[in-house]
């Protein structure tokens, strides 16, 4: 009888004796696999063991090392890997950085699909490194090995949904660590990309990354695009939640509207207050909104009609004359808008609004301009069809 065979049947005994079914049960369908050599099946029976919580801590530990190595080379290197980061966080940091340096050395002679197969493998496991580096506050080591990982990501095809998922979640907490606003909100959309976040998170994880994902949204430099975020189901989450005043923010910058924004502030602020990202940048917030306001109105201009009275954007953004002349050459500046401010008539021509991911209600209102523009050029169409045969008739 193979070694790992002995332990399997002798951790099975001591988990009955425990009155641990689950984990014996578990423990028996290995073995069965394991003593066939059905090593799909035993690799599906220990993913199954581990989402169930049948086999955990320092069992699943033992279990690595006396049996998932004996076979380790029989396995599929990417779903041995992510066996091994489950196991890794059951082990104190230093104890799993060296069982993960370990997997990474030997992960390369496990992979049967190839060269890529076995670095995507490698990458999963040097990710959940990363993460441990991030946490040991060693920022700068796990910076270079995110700046790495993406280099390395971005020529290939067909990576694995897992591995790319692994990447962008590590640069999120990497970006969130450094209080990089944008960073984390582009990193975390990505992540949620790759994964299935109801069936992979758990609802107080779900909750966490929705509401940073909405501060981060709020607090980006150069984040003046919502609805991404907004349609994603992820925002449902922190609407049913008492945080979901955020989203109610969000919504009010996606529209531009300062006077909504102004309300929430006296309506939740205490809420806002207990905050301390939204109140060290509450100058860069109100900033922010007037630029969006700017942009909505922009964006809501007919295609016939972009030459506006600079009253009506001060009328829109609640500025003075020299604060909407500020902020039309700020947004000039960042490149969100183009266009020509003719100061002499008062006026400014928007030929450019930069492009944005619409919500629901934004494009159930561009489809009601579309179909303006679809009578006009069918109007257009008939009055030509009729001069031209009045012209006929006159020939």
């Amino acid at each position: 009888m193979a070694g790992g065979s002995r332990w399997l049947e002798s951790a099975a005994a001591s988990a009955r004796a425990a009155g641990e079914a689950p984990s014996a049960e578990a423990l028996d369908e290995l073995r069965r696999c394991f003593d066939r050599r059905l090593y799909h099946q035993f690799t599906l029976a220990l993913e199954d063991a581990l989402r169930s919580g049948a086999l955990a801590g320092a069992r699943l530990h033992e279990l690595y090392d006396n049996v998932v190595t004996e076979i380790d080379t029989k396995l599929d290197a990417l779903r041995l890997t992510k066996v091994a980061v489950t196991v890794s966080r059951a082990l104190p940091a230093d104890k799993a950085a060296t069982f993960l340096d370990g997997v990474v050395a030997r992960v390369v002679h496990c992979a049967h699909g190839g060269a890529q197969d076995a670095d995507m493998a490698a990458l999963y496991v040097r990710m959940a490194l990363a993460h441990l580096q991030l946490q040991g506050g060693r920022v700068g080591e796990c910076r270079r090995a995110v700046e790495d990982a993406v280099a390395q990501l971005e020529p290939l095809a067909g990576v694995d949904p897992a591995v790319s998922a692994a990447v962008h979640w590590v640069a999120s907490q990497l970006a969130k660590a450094e209080r990089k606003f944008a960073d984390f909100y582009r990193a975390a959309l990505m992540y949620l990309s790759f994964v299935n976040f109801e069936v992979e998170m758990s609802a107080a994880e779900v909750r966490a990354l929705g509401v940073d994902l909405c501060l981060a949204a709020l607090l980006g430099e150069d984040v003046y695009s919502f609805g991404e975020l907004l349609e994603h189901p992820i925002v449902k989450t922190v609407e049913s939640t008492e945080d979901a005043w955020l989203v109610a923010l969000l919504r009010a910058f996606n529209d531009g509207d300062a006077a909504q924004y102004d309300a929430l502030c006296v309506e939740h602020g205490p809420k806002m207050n207990a905050q301390p990202a939204l109140v060290a940048h509450e100058r860069a917030l109100r900033e922010k909104v007037t630029i969006m306001s700017l942009l909505a109105l922009a964006f809501r201009l007919p295609p016939d009609a972009r030459t506006l009275p600079l009253a009506t954007v001060a009328e829109r953004t609640r500025l003075d004359a020299s604060g909407v002349e500020f902020l039309l050459m700020k947004a000039l500046s960042l490149g969100l808008v183009r266009g020509t401010i003719d100061q002499v008539s008062g006026t400014v021509e928007i030929t450019w609004v930069t492009p944005r991911v619409l919500t629901t209600a934004e494009m159930a209102s561009l489809g009601e301009r579309l179909g303006t523009w679809l009578d006009k050029v069918d109007a257009t169409r008939t009055t030509l069809e009729a001069d031209g045969a009045a012209e006929l008739i006159g020939v």
